[in-house]
């Protein structure tokens, strides 16, 4: 059985960090003092001379986060305003990610704008700032070259960065939906607020409710949308109405004039039946005209029944429609309208059925006299008193020959 020869080691110290150039760190062993026949190869070795472990080196981050052969260049973030809407001058800064020298006025690219006089003032070593003018009726961008700037790992930023200022003079708007139009109890509804671009400080107290209970608004700054539950407090309208120059979208205020939706309270549609005699004694048609408190649809003449007589012609729209109606002879004629026969496009009714009675009357009206005296011996008046068979019209004075 062979046994492997030990490797001669005079001295190997523990491990300890090692700096390199650059304050870079590795993880390794001193060898000055180790024989070089001890078995390791030299690509297993730094420049140096120190023992990689693992049999290869171990970067450690030094105090500016940098590791051995993998140095981190400056990065660069750009605070400007997301939108103007004047021509009055803005400021813009330049926050590196470490302290860094070279940063020149050259180095920055600007369209929609120029720069002020004064160029870039230094804040700190690592925050510049400069002051802008935009030329109005566009955006202004401003771009950071790449490698414009030196820091303690190399230059940088390592690509351009830019960032925009969107010219902006229009006013949010916003639409009103969810409202009905027409209502006819409290049941809730939500109304929805969509505006035209997002927006911030839309509150509850920015919308008025009349005829009405607003409950809770729902939507954050920066949205488009937001909701409002309603409760109507019934018989009357509910008007939901935006107050003007409620919200803003970062440089502007809107709408610019209130907005509103009203729902209108509407109870179901009512109608009366004319046309229909009091009496008849004859079989002659005659027309019924039905007219409703508003325009209706979907009323048809299967919506009337009629007994004691027939139906025929039928027209009509809106709010008034009329029927012919041939008595049958011999017994009352009567009209009814079904209840929820028509609509006026939210409530159906009449809520119940309404009718009306002719009723049928061949038999002449007879009368009956007293009060006359059957002898008389003196000038002194007495009352005579005519009693009909039925209620009669038309009876005057002169009608009685004395």
């Amino acid at each position: 059985m062979l046994t492997p020869s030990p490797v001669q080691v005079d001295k190997i110290e523990p491990p300890v960090l090692y700096g390199d150039e650059v304050g870079h760190t590795l993880l390794g062993q001193r060898d000055q003092e180790a024989p070089r026949d001890d078995g390791i190869s030299d690509p297993q070795r730094d420049p140096v001379g120190r023992l990689a472990l693992g049999n290869s080196l171990k970067p450690m981050p030094n105090d500016l986060g940098r590791v051995a052969g993998g140095n981190v260049t400056p990065t660069v973030t750009i605070t400007m305003p997301s939108k103007i809407n004047t021509t009055f001058s803005f400021d813009i800064t330049f926050t590196f990610s470490e302290n860094v020298t070279g940063f020149h006025i050259s180095h920055l690219i600007i369209s929609g704008g120029f720069f002020g006089i004064f160029g870039i003032t230094t804040i700190n070593q690592s925050t510049y700032r400069v002051q802008v003018f935009p030329t109005g009726n566009s955006n202004v961008k401003v771009t950071v070259l790449a490698n414009s700037v030196k820091g303690s790992g190399g230059t940088g930023p390592a690509s351009h960065v830019s960032k925009t200022a969107i010219w902006d003079v229009t006013a949010p708007t916003v639409m009103i939906t969810g409202v009905p139009s027409k209502i006819s109890s409290t049941a809730d509804f939500t109304a929805t607020f969509t505006f035209s671009e997002a927006v911030t400080d839309f509150r509850k107290a920015d919308v008025t409710v009349t005829g009405g209970t607003a409950g809770t608004l729902t939507g954050n700054d920066g949205d488009t949308e937001y909701t409002l539950e309603i409760t109507p407090t019934g018989d009357t309208n509910v008007t939901v109405e935006v107050g003007a120059n409620s919200v803003s979208d970062g440089v502007n205020t809107g709408p610019s004039t209130a907005v509103s939706a009203t729902a209108t309270w509407d109870a179901a549609p009512t109608v009366n039946i004319i046309g229909v005699p009091l009496r008849l004694n004859s079989t002659t048609a005659f027309t019924v005209t039905f007219s409703f408190s508003e325009s209706v649809t979907d009323f048809v003449t299967g919506d009337v029944t009629v007994t004691g007589g027939t139906k025929s012609s039928f027209s009509g729209n809106g709010a008034t429609y009329s029927l012919d109606v041939t008595p049958d002879g011999g017994s009352d004629v009567t009209v009814t309208v079904a209840a929820n026969a028509a609509t006026d496009g939210f409530s159906t009714g009449p809520a119940s059925a309404v009718s009306e009675t002719a009723i049928w009357d061949a038999a002449a009206p007879t009368v009956e006299i007293t009060g006359v005296p059957a002898r008389i011996n003196s000038t002194t008046a007495f009352p005579v008193t005519f009693t009909f068979s039925e209620s009669v019209t038309d009876f005057v004075t002169g009608d009685v020959r004395v």
